[in-house]
């Protein structure tokens, strides 16, 4: 009897954001998310490895309000930075998902032209347990979807209006969970 391979789901998600893409891709690291997303800040998340104290090559850090969103469970997810070419404007995070999932997260940002600037990733699942049954699959892909249409839209806000997009106070104590 072969060993069975685990059920994958990918999801992906594209935004056009009129800002050149060398002004958007350091904000593309904990740290910096602190200048653009409501609510988060240290406390939510905790940089582990990082030479420079961002996001580069093989840095770290923790979280715990992804595994909670997707998954109904509090439990951290480590984002690993396993490809990190600015220059090219790409990055790639290998998240661990409070043991039930691993994402591969790929970021790719390129100029059409005119200052603007085309991000899209994409996100492969891979279930480590309890894979979801075809109704919990259709539910975790609406999930995916939502927060890369959260992520995206708030990114293009602070972009283009150069401020954090206003987020309610009891939605930031439910979408962030402190470590």
């Amino acid at each position: 009897m072969g060993e069975k391979t685990p059920d994958t789901l990918v999801s992906s998600y594209r935004i056009k954001i009129h800002t050149p893409p060398e002004k958007i891709f350091p904000l593309l690291c904990p740290v910096r998310e602190e200048e653009w997303i409501a609510g988060w800040k240290p406390g939510i998340y905790r940089v582990l490895k990082s030479q420079s104290g961002f996001v580069e090559k093989d840095s770290e850090f923790v979280e715990n309000s992804l595994c909670k969103f997707l998954f109904g469970k509090t439990e951290q997810t480590r984002w690993v930075t396993t490809r990190y070419e600015p220059d090219r404007f790409h990055q790639d995070f290998t998240l661990y998902v409070g043991g039930r999932a691993v994402i591969l997260r790929e970021i790719r940002l390129a100029e059409p032209g005119g200052g603007t600037t085309e991000i899209s990733w994409t996100d492969t699942v891979t279930f480590l347990k309890d894979p979801p049954s075809a109704p919990g699959r259709a539910v975790l892909a609406v999930k995916m979807r939502i927060f890369s249409n959260y992520l995206g839209r708030i990114l293009k806000h602070y972009c283009e209006k150069g401020r954090i997009f206003p987020v309610p106070a009891v939605v930031q104590r439910f979408t962030f969970r402190p470590l």
